[in-house]
């Protein structure tokens, strides 16, 4: 065969194949958008979980400081389970531990200061509750921040 013969058919399958390699890359860049954007949506509403947190430690220690309203973040449950679907297993661990820790705060808060925000009572900022909390959500930023790269 003759060597302009070889170059044309050569020309001619990339020309033909290069609408299906296109249409691949595309719908290859499409999905991996979608998982980024899914989990940069699931870390932020988690991110703001772990923020109204730390507004309550403030919250509960200082009774004379500023009680202003909640922050408006979707529920931890859902929160739990877009993580399962999306984050890596290591951020599904930090997270579950922030969960546990932030249930004996409450159960804490709950059973030893039920008059918290009635009366002058403050949480001792020492307290092995608020220092574990503490510590999970430190431990839960980091992991997300080693998750995304910052």
């Amino acid at each position: 065969m003759e060597p302009t013969v070889i170059i044309a058919a050569i020309g001619l399958v990339t020309t033909a194949a290069s609408p299906l390699l296109q249409t691949a890359l595309t719908a290859r860049n499409a999905k991996v958008a979608w998982r980024r954007d899914a989990l940069a949506k699931v870390y932020a509403d988690a991110l703001a979980h772990a923020q109204s947190l730390e507004s309550l430690i403030e919250r509960v220690t200082d009774p004379y400081g500023s009680h202003r309203k909640w922050a408006d973040v979707p529920h931890v449950d859902l929160i739990s389970a877009r993580l399962r679907l999306h984050a890596p297993e290591a951020v599904l661990v930090a997270w579950q531990e922030l969960r546990l820790r932030e249930d004996q705060l409450r159960f804490d808060l709950d059973e030893n200061y039920p008059g918290l925000g009635q009366t002058s009572d403050a949480v001792p900022a020492d307290s092995s509750e608020l220092l574990n909390l503490t510590a999970a959500i430190n431990s839960f930023v980091g992991v997300v921040r080693d998750s995304i790269g910052s």
